[in-house]
């Protein structure tokens, strides 16, 4: 039998040691024991806080440096040497490891990078080898954060972190079409190493040469920001059902509207299909709360398409988005037979006369077609491979069938499959530990 007294737990053992040597019943000679464990108790709770902060920390880095004007683009190297040299500490100063699956697929994936560059030896350069070690070096930070973070952890800092970046984006954005005297105060005019030049800040991106018409986030382009949006909504249809769940995947399509994407019109209803599927049981039982969800959200769909010519553009052939990616997915992949076992090595300027022969312009906008011509169709198919099984392990309730249509879509249509945040579906997740318990693929501890 126990009885608690404020933070102490008692025992009639305890009771009886303090009778018989304390009979004024004082306790203030055990209280060196109770701060004992609690000061132990608030060391654990403090480093679990920590390690949380720490890994939302890493989800952080990861976003910033797939395709954001700032961190991704300007300040890469800086970025990837922070990435590096924190999940060096992360492994020393807390002791953490990586699995031995996960350094399996680093190395593998290194070695890959290492003979490509040697068999294309004569089309490198200095900074072209520099960008083959920055991935290498990427690829070593996934390996350690993917071994030491589950995806349900992933998960949820990913969500909270989108969260951020979208409701700073729709104020942006607002700005930018309703008070553009005033969007001035918010950019600077940037230029990357590559030459390409933004109207940005490092929260927003506002335009190229121009003010977008369209929402990029903090991304290069519109059509990189819907990717990220999407897979939000993906990753909530993995989580419980809620009120709260629906109104986050409202407010994603809302910005995804704003993108102004083809890629993102086609990819939103998709998923939405599968947020259905999943949720059917749910759906049918609060079918009011539902549909009262699915009219507000196809009302501002009306209201958005009737104030706006740029969806109705969207498909029209005469558009040059819809040309370029045309071109890239027709015409580009020819130059993967030209060397389709061994590439012509990532960003090389051998790569880009071919790319330029076949459809006139340089760069892809085909992320798949991109792996293939750079490293070779076997690589190719090794990425596809453990993608489709890195997916199915991460995404376990959506219907497989739609789940390879999104990404496959995503990554024909947009040049970021060697991107940090996609890249980790190419790793195995640390599994929940403690006696943790999923339930309905939420995380309870």
């Amino acid at each position: 039998m126990t009885y608690s007294f404020g933070d102490k737990v008692h025992t009639p053992a305890i009771n009886q040691i303090e009778s018989q040597y304390n009979p004024l019943g004082s306790t203030s000679y055990l209280e060196p024991v109770w701060e004992y464990y609690n000061s132990k108790n608030r060391t654990e709770l403090r480093l679990k806080m920590n390690l949380k902060m720490i890994k939302t920390y890493f989800v952080i880095l990861l976003i910033l440096l797939s395709g954001t004007v700032y961190f991704g683009l300007i300040y890469r190297q800086n970025m990837i040497i922070l990435l590096t040299a924190s999940c060096i500490l992360f492994l020393t100063k807390r002791k953490q490891i990586v699995s031995k699956k996960n350094l399996l697929i680093f190395f593998i994936i290194s070695i890959i990078f290492l003979v490509n560059a040697l068999i294309n030896i004569s089309s490198m350069n200095f900074i072209l080898f520099n960008n083959y070690l920055a991935y290498i070096l990427i690829v070593f930070s996934l390996a350690v954060i993917v071994s030491n973070i589950s995806i349900y952890e992933f998960r949820k800092n990913y969500i909270i972190i989108m969260l951020v970046i979208g409701f700073v984006s729709l104020i942006c954005f607002f700005i930018s079409q309703k008070m553009p005297q005033y969007a001035s105060n918010f950019y600077k005019i940037v230029t990357t190493k590559s030459g390409n030049i933004f109207i940005a800040s490092p929260y927003f991106t506002w335009g190229w040469n121009y003010i977008f018409q369209r929402n990029a986030g903090m991304f290069w382009e519109p059509g990189a920001f819907q990717g990220y949006l999407n897979l939000a909504i993906l990753f909530l249809n993995d989580d419980i059902n809620s009120v709260k769940k629906y109104v986050l995947i409202l407010f994603f399509s809302i910005i995804i509207l704003t993108t102004g994407s083809t890629t993102g019109y086609i990819l939103l209803p998709i998923i939405l299909l599968s947020v259905f599927i999943k949720n059917f049981k749910y759906i049918r039982k609060h079918r009011i709360k539902i549909m009262a969800f699915f009219i507000m959200s196809t009302m501002l769909l009306i209201v958005y398409i009737f104030n706006t010519n740029n969806i109705d553009n969207k498909f029209n052939s005469d558009n040059g988005s819809y040309l370029k990616r045309s071109k890239d997915t027709s015409l580009t992949y020819k130059v993967m037979f030209d060397r389709p076992f061994t590439g012509y090595g990532l960003s090389t300027e051998a790569g880009d006369k071919q790319v330029m022969f076949y459809n006139g312009t340089g760069g892809n906008s085909s992320g798949l077609i991109v792996i293939g011509y750079s490293f070779g169709i076997p690589v190719l198919l090794l990425y596809l491979v453990r993608g489709y099984f890195g997916l199915r392990n991460t995404f376990r309730n959506v219907n497989t069938l739609i789940l390879m249509s999104v990404f496959v879509i995503l990554f024909m249509t947009e040049s970021i499959s060697l991107f940090p945040i996609y890249m980790v579906f190419l790793f195995e997740w640390k599994k929940p530990v403690n006696k943790l318990e999923v339930v309905n693929g939420k995380l309870k501890g």
